[in-house]
Formats: C-alpha cells, structure tokens, sequence
C-alpha cells in the first residue's frame, strides 16, 4: 500500500527527533526538543499537505480488510 510507504519514509523524521530527545544534557532544552518529537509524530501519523500519514493508512487496512474478507 502506497499509504504504508509514506508512513514508514516520514518516521525517518521522528527516530531523527527521538535521538535528539535520547542525548539531551541537562542544560537542553528538553521541552523543545520533546515539542520537535511531538509534531514529527503529528505529521506521520495526520501527514501533511501532500503526505496521507497513518490516519490514511488506516481506513486503506480497514477497505483491504473487508475486500479480503468477503
């Protein structure tokens, strides 16, 4: 499913805030960089003006499961 591609390349985005978050030192930031981790993970899972992000992906699973089914 194309909409399964998308969610997989935008994570690249999220494991990137996740390390920043991962090798904070006490004198980051923490907040900010948590606020970094949590729009990345908007975007893959609403995706963004182009991108389906995970919601599409989800009612994509849901029709290929009834399909499947009947």
């Amino acid at each position: 499913m194309e909409e399964h591609t998308e969610v997989m390349e935008s994570l690249g985005d999220v494991w990137v805030k996740v390390e920043a978050v991962r090798a904070a030192e006490p004198t980051d930031n923490v907040h900010d960089l948590l606020a970094d981790l949590e729009d990345a993970v908007k975007e893959a899972r609403d995706g963004g003006l182009v991108g389906s992000g995970s919601n599409d992906h989800r009612r994509a699973l849901k029709k290929y499961i009834e399909l499947t089914q009947s």
